[in-house]
């Protein structure tokens, strides 16, 4: 499934885990114009497998599909730099 934060009836990350929870090997990447660390690690901690920016070329979504199909995280490197100076200065 490929989910959006920011939408107009309710957030996206809330949609994740309701989505989650009545279908739990749902695979599910983030689309969204959010790159701000803290989103990002509210993001995956839904339970989501992937997180791609809308500014990401075309061929980053194929991308991202074909390794989340694979049931490996995806997350682009400046989205996963973030991150990780998130978590680090957590």
């Amino acid at each position: 499934m490929i989910l959006d934060i920011n939408l107009a009836h309710e957030s996206g990350l809330v949609l994740a885990n309701k989505f989650l929870q009545s279908t739990p090997n749902l695979k599910i990447i983030f689309f969204s114009m959010f790159e701000d660390g803290a989103i990002l690690q509210r993001a995956m901690q839904t339970g989501a497998m992937g997180y791609i920016s809308k500014q990401s070329d075309p061929e980053i979504l194929i991308s991202a599909i074909q390794v989340v199909n694979k049931g490996q995280k995806y997350m682009e490197k400046d989205l996963a730099m973030r991150l990780a100076k998130r978590l680090l200065t957590d």
